[in-house]
C-alpha cells in the first residue's frame, strides 16, 4: 500500500505515528508544541461523484473571534480584482497574488499572517487553509472555545514535499494563533494577551 509506505515514512520523520483505524482509515498523528495534528484522507459526496481530500487538522483551545480562509486564486478572482472587487489587506503581496484571503475581524488578519505562515503557504501548492470554530461534536466534547486549523488539498497526496508543506502550514498557523492570543498554550498556560 503506497499510502502506508509514504505516510509511515512521514510519521517516522516527524516523530509521529502511522495508524490504521476503523474501516481501514489511515492517518498520521503527530504533535507540535503540545498540539495534536492529524493527517488524514476524507471523502465528500458531490452529487454522485466522491471527492477525496487530504488534510492536516488540529484542534486548539481558547478560540475567540478570528476566522480565516485561504484558497488558491483562480482566473475569475483575477477578473474580479481587475474590476476592483475584493478588499485589499495589508498582507504580503506574494501571498495575495497566489491566494484569496478572507476572514474576520479584518483588523486581526495582518497579525495572524506572520512571515512564517506566509512562507509556509507560499511553499505549498493548491493548499486551502481554514481557521474557524471546531465542529459541534468537538466543541461538545472539548468545550465551546475549541477552534480548528485545517489545511487541505484535493486528492490523496503521496508526495513527501507536499505533505511536509501541509504540516508546515498547520504548525505555522497554530504558532501564529498562539502568538496573537487566539489559541491557549497547549501545555496548560493562558493564551498570550490574557
Amino acid at each position: 500500500n503506497a499510502v502506508a509506505e509514504v505516510w509511515g515514512d512521514l510519521a517516522a520523520r516527524h516523530g509521529g505515528t502511522f495508524e490504521v483505524g476503523r474501516f481501514g482509515r489511515e492517518r498520521v498523528v503527530l504533535t507540535h508544541r503540545g498540539w495534536t495534528l492529524t493527517l488524514e484522507k476524507y471523502v465528500v459526496q458531490a452529487g454522485t461523484a466522491p471527492l477525496v481530500y487530504t488534510r492536516v487538522r488540529a484542534l486548539y483551545a481558547g478560540a475567540r473571534e478570528l476566522k480565516a480562509k485561504v484558497r488558491p486564486r483562480n482566473w475569475l478572482d483575477n477578473v474580479l480584482r481587475a474590476f476592483g472587487y475584493g478588499r485589499r489587506l495589508p498582507i504580503r503581496r506574494a501571498l495575495l497574488e497566489r491566494y484569496v484571503v478572507k476572514g474576520s475581524p479584518p483588523a486581526r488578519l495582518p497579525s495572524f499572517f506572520s512571515p512564517e505562515l506566509s512562507d509556509a503557504l507560499l511553499q505549498g501548492s493548491d493548499l486551502h487553509l481554514e481557521v474557524d470554530r471546531a465542529p459541534r461534536k468537538d466543541r461538545r466534547r472539548l468545550g465551546d472555545d475549541t477552534g480548528e486549523v485545517a489545511c487541505r488539498t484535493s486528492g490523496v497526496i503521496l508526495d513527501p514535499v507536499r505533505l511536509d508543506a501541509m504540516i508546515d502550514v498547520a504548525q505555522a498557523a497554530l504558532d501564529a494563533l498562539h502568538r496573537i492570543g487566539e489559541a491557549a498554550d497547549p501545555e496548560g498556560g493562558a493564551a498570550f494577551g490574557d
